[in-house]
């Protein structure tokens, strides 16, 4: 089975000392959804059209099992028309939503990350790419230019994971906070920190 890395998410509340080094850094906090990862990658060839593949939680997913998501057309096809020459392959990281726990009409993917030519794009440049690419994004809770010490204004870690949904009317699952410059950690490697409301459930 053919598989494609997925993006890990250090927990902050059990790595404290992360969140104590972010504190003056400015950051991206998004809404942590429930889901299954979704990716797609998306090749760029010169002479042959361009190619995409999916997979959900790491494993590809054949191709009758993504029907059900008609955006896929739409990734390839403005890739090839909106990204500069340069740019041969794509990686798009999503959440794939429940209809039926979002109360949505359909299943919903909700992007979170890309990487261009094997690299991260930050998360600033990639929200950029989203909008002009019309793909929906999860959530965002911080703004431009906070540092994790003035977002969280306060509130213990804990406190500040709760709080309601911007997609549904009932407490979030947490925050995701990203760093608006790639960080590496020399243990994790990228730096992205989850901080989860109930972490026992």
């Amino acid at each position: 089975m053919k598989t494609v890395p997925t993006l890990t998410l250090t927990d902050g509340l059990q790595m404290p000392e992360i969140l104590s080094d972010l504190m003056d850094t400015e950051v991206h906090v998004t809404e942590l959804l429930s889901g299954i990862e979704w990716t797609a990658t998306i090749t760029r060839y010169s002479d042959l059209p361009g190619h995409i593949q999916v997979f959900e939680d790491g494993e590809l997913v054949s191709e009758s099992r993504i029907l059900y998501d008609q955006r896929i057309d739409f990734f390839l096809d403005d890739f090839l028309r909106l990204a500069p020459k340069e740019v041969e392959h794509v990686i798009l990281r999503g959440v794939l939503l429940d209809s039926f726990e979002y109360g949505l009409g359909s299943d919903q993917v909700r992007f979170f990350d890309i990487e261009l030519n094997g690299e991260p794009v930050g998360p600033l440049g990639a929200f950029a790419v989203f909008q002009s690419w019309g793909l929906l994004a999860v959530p965002v809770l911080s703004i431009p230019g906070q540092t994790l010490y003035q977002w969280l204004n306060r509130r213990s870690p804990e406190k500040a994971a709760r709080g309601s949904s911007r997609l549904y009317a009932r407490e979030r699952r947490g925050v995701v906070i990203r760093p608006t410059e790639e960080l590496n950690h020399p243990e994790i490697g990228r730096l992205v920190v989850k901080l989860e409301a109930n972490p026992s459930n």
